[in-house]
């Protein structure tokens, strides 16, 4: 048996043991339907039915909603590093429901369900992939929060996708002001040169990021710089959630 095969058995394995942890979670903790809080389910099917899908007339690279043409101005003015991103949703109910209560109630529970919902994009974009990574935090925000919610989608989405999750091929150097707040410029800016990626697992390699929302793409493109210089052959990005930019501190960003 070759060790590709070993390696695709062994995931499937671990996929039944995560789905199995879950489902004893929500057995001690009865879920509520993220949109209409109906109980024994985290999404209902009339709120499945809600999601705003993005899946069409969008930006060539980064996914982003156009009326007209194939790239937004933003990615002509600029070429993103990475090839392209797409993401699930715009960051409107039930899917913003869901990710705060990921990203601030710490509810991991549901990291495979939205976890099938950006694995199943990633199939409708046929893109060809060697790797999965999450979008870095820093030692000290992960040990306040005690999880990476990125990590909590990408892993999953390893499983589905039967391939590798590479939790140590980029890393985020230094603390970063939080992008809540902060102007376009001023996003790209606080979240330049902060991370690294590890050439021996990236070089020559095609890359899924995953991270939970996108607003101006700023850590994603900084990640992707982070990887180009490692040497990764293609770069592909996914996040759950879009959200149109604002200044405004009400509204989650990054």
């Amino acid at each position: 048996m070759s060790e590709h095969v070993k390696r695709m058995i062994n995931r499937r394995h671990i996929l039944k043991l995560y789905s199995g942890f879950l489902l004893a979670l929500d057995w001690v903790f009865p879920p509520k339907c993220i949109g209409c809080g109906i109980e024994k389910e985290h999404f209902c099917k009339t709120c499945l039915e809600k999601i705003n899908y993005i899946n069409k007339d969008v930006c060539q690279f980064c996914g982003s909603p156009i009326r007209f043409g194939t790239t937004c101005n933003e990615c002509l003015r600029e070429k993103p590093h990475y090839d392209q991103l797409r993401s699930v949703s715009t960051y409107t109910p039930p899917i913003s429901n869901a990710i705060r209560l990921l990203k601030y109630q710490r509810d991991i529970t549901l990291g495979l369900i939205l976890s099938q919902l950006m694995a199943d994009k990633v199939v409708e974009m046929k893109w060809k992939v060697d790797m999965v990574l999450a979008v870095p935090m820093s030692p000290k925000h992960f040990q306040e929060r005690g999880y990476n919610q990125a990590a909590v989608l990408a892993y999953p989405i390893s499983l589905l996708l039967d391939l590798d999750f590479e939790s140590g091929a980029i890393i985020k150097k230094r603390e970063t002001k939080t992008q809540v707040g902060l102007s376009a410029k001023e996003r790209k800016l606080n979240v330049e040169n902060v991370f690294f990626a590890d050439s021996n697992i990236v070089s020559g390699k095609n890359v899924l990021v995953v991270d939970d929302v996108s607003t101006t793409g700023a850590t994603i493109n900084a990640c992707s710089y982070a990887l180009r210089q490692a040497g990764a052959a293609q770069i592909y990005a996914i996040t759950l959630g879009k959200a149109a930019f604002s200044s405004s501190p009400l509204e989650l960003q990054s």
